[in-house]
């Protein structure tokens, strides 16, 4: 997204990547346990769609904003 805003001259204030990508999991004792040895699947919240329409929208306008 860094080389998406740079490459159109976007203005990026006021956008978070944790609301539309999912951070890397927190690695501990308890995950390792659940995930080798019980094979616990962990459920992700789910994250709205960041679409290539909206993005060509932000690089129209120059700045970032919401999607509806």
């Amino acid at each position: 997204m860094n080389l998406f805003f740079e490459k159109f001259n976007i203005n990026s204030e006021g956008f978070d990547e944790f609301n539309f990508f999912q951070g890397d999991p927190i690695i501990t004792w308890n995950y390792f346990i659940n995930q080798i040895v019980k094979r616990k699947k962990y459920d992700y919240p789910l994250k709205p769609p960041l679409t290539i329409g909206h993005l060509i929208k932000v690089a129209e306008k120059e700045e970032w904003f919401e999607p509806e």
